[in-house]
């Protein structure tokens, strides 16, 4: 099901770009999640991620489809080259840029108290997954006790501030009990 919601998204991202000359080789980035059975179906293009906070451990349960993601996985870059690469934002899979997009999905078993951030690149450009992790998520109430604390105006990371014009989406799902 998700993976036939981002398909059908591709298209119709793909059909702006060939029918409206402004667009002309746009493209985007996707995470999708569906819950069902106490299973989560995640689909994603791109560089866009997910993470899970479970028991304490923060955890990035997407593969970001990029030039030094492979480069990661063939020993070539660690993960800190990777993130400080010039080359960090070339994605090898993108939506709407093909008539055919490869989704990938996969499939994650839920457990109550589970925390699933989404997000662009954004603020995973910005923000070390170390960083992500960290107790300046934490709130009284617990992780990311609401998504307006990682929203803009709350948000304060050493690495840098913010800027008028930065694009950060973010999403932030806290499963409170499994059915």
């Amino acid at each position: 099901m998700v993976r036939r919601a981002v398909e059908k998204a591709n298209d119709s991202v793909f059909h702006v770009s060939q029918t409206q000359p402004q667009c002309q080789g746009m493209g985007t980035t996707i995470v999708a999640a569906y819950y069902h059975d106490n299973k989560v179906a995640i689909a994603h293009v791109s560089d866009s991620r997910v993470y899970r906070l479970r028991a304490g451990r923060m955890e990035q349960i997407t593969k970001d489809h990029s030039f030094v993601q492979e480069l990661v996985d063939k020993g070539l870059f660690t993960k800190e080259e990777a993130r400080t690469s010039s080359k960090k934002n070339a994605v090898t899979r993108a939506m709407g840029v093909v008539p055919y997009v490869e989704v990938e999905v996969h499939e994650h078993s839920v457990e109550v108290g589970d925390i699933y951030l989404m997000c662009s690149d954004g603020l995973h450009d910005l923000v070390p997954d170390v960083d992500i992790s960290t107790d300046e998520f934490k709130t009284e109430s617990g992780y990311w006790a609401g998504v307006d604390q990682l929203l803009p105006g709350g948000l304060r990371f050493k690495s840098r501030k913010l800027e008028p014009g930065d694009i950060l989406e973010i999403a932030g799902i806290q499963m409170e009990y499994c059915v």
